[in-house]
């Protein structure tokens, strides 16, 4: 029996490889790296780092699985739209709020 660890199986992904199967920036991958959210590269040479395929395709499956990663409606939590919708919400609830305060009647029916 060898005292060398089994080998993982599959393909060794370079960062350029790890980026396109993941539409993340380099450096969102090594921060999650440091995060302990992402799978770390293990070193295949002196001079070289390399992802095993097999752990970011399971990293991508977790990630499309995961619900606490979608809001209600579906978009990704963080999500710009998301934001902006909350602002038009809250916009139109001030509005509403200052209008009534005065007075003012409004039918949304023209």
């Amino acid at each position: 029996m060898s005292d060398i660890a089994a080998a993982p199986s599959g393909r060794f992904l370079k960062i350029a490889d790890v980026v396109t199967e993941t539409s993340l920036s380099r450096a969102t991958i090594y921060r999650l790296v440091a995060k302990g959210e992402f799978p770390a590269p293990i070193r295949v040479s002196a001079q070289r780092v390399a992802w095993v395929e097999e752990a970011v395709q399971g990293w991508k499956a977790r990630q499309a699985s995961d619900a606490s990663n979608l809001a209600p409606w579906g978009y990704p939590r963080g999500y710009p739209a998301q934001a902006m919708l909350e602002k038009q919400q809250f916009s139109r609830e001030l509005e509403m709020q200052s209008n009534s305060s005065r007075g003012i009647q409004f039918s949304l029916n023209r």
